[in-house]
């Protein structure tokens, strides 16, 4: 019910109202949405954050995202709300974050729903160390064709110990990283331009040259499972997919035109 939408609007003016109604109609109409679904999605998207001026136009894009990533609007709404919030972008972000997305499932073994319930696992503390979003999108799609189908929960808890461990002072990983980066920790080497992926490769040379594992670097079990999953093959499949990653503007837009 759209009346339910305007609770989250009480300054919203009739003539907001109005406009508003009729923009969703219109919308469904044209994408071939169920109506309810889109009001419910609408509810979601302005309870989340996005301001109501902006919220049909990022309906629109929520929508290309579902129906390209064969998922359901509730999903891809609460995908790119989730990313948006935890990086704390502009809402106009959205095709952005959307194509990172659908760039994560075409060369991850995932899908739009199982990071629309996993990628906020990450996207805080991620953020806080200012690992860019493409490079987070590079590891669910390394880590999820390495685990396998289903196993984007397990990737998604895997990355967020990895990342928590090597940014926590004290812990195996941060103070491992430490002496092996010259004295410079893993927070402020993120923070001069470096990257996860660099990091773990002065890791893993460590590592060899002391006759240990990566693994070894780490204490938990997950951080140390996801380290190696990354480094696999001398970190090639990694390199490539943050190589991809760099150039991901028009990917939801393809697949949207291609289940259209």
């Amino acid at each position: 019910n759209i009346t339910e939408v305007f609770t989250l609007i009480p300054e919203a003016s009739g003539e907001m109202k109005t406009k508003m109604q009729g923009d969703v109609r219109e919308l469904a109409k044209v994408m071939g949405l169920d109506l309810t679904d889109a009001t419910k999605a609408l509810y979601g998207a302005i309870s989340a954050g996005v301001p109501a001026d902006n919220a049909v136009s990022f309906l629109e894009t929520a929508a290309k995202a579902a129906i390209g990533g064969v998922a359901t609007l509730e999903d891809s709404v609460a995908a790119l709300t989730t990313v948006i919030n935890g990086y704390g972008m502009e809402v106009d972000m959205a095709e952005e974050v959307s194509d990172i997305l659908f760039t994560t499932v075409k060369l991850g073994v995932t899908n739009m729903t199982e990071l629309a319930a996993n990628i906020g696992k990450v996207t805080p503390v991620a953020a806080d160390l200012g690992i860019e979003f493409k490079e987070v999108g590079a590891m669910f799609a390394t880590m999820t064709k390495i685990f396998g189908a289903g196993k984007t929960a397990e990737v998604g808890t895997a990355i967020k110990s990895m990342l928590s461990e090597m940014s926590k002072e004290g812990m195996r990983a941060f103070d491992n990283f430490k002496q092996f980066n010259g004295g410079q920790g893993f927070p402020a080497f993120i923070k001069g331009g470096g990257s996860v992926a660099d990091a773990l490769k002065i890791m893993a040379t460590a590592a060899k040259a002391s006759g240990k594992s990566l693994k070894d670097m780490f204490r938990g079990v997950e951080s140390g499972n996801a380290a190696l999953a990354l480094a696999s093959n001398n970190f090639q499949l990694l390199d490539g997919n943050m190589e991809a990653f760099k150039n991901t503007t028009g990917a939801s837009q393809e697949a949207f035109e291609a289940m259209e």
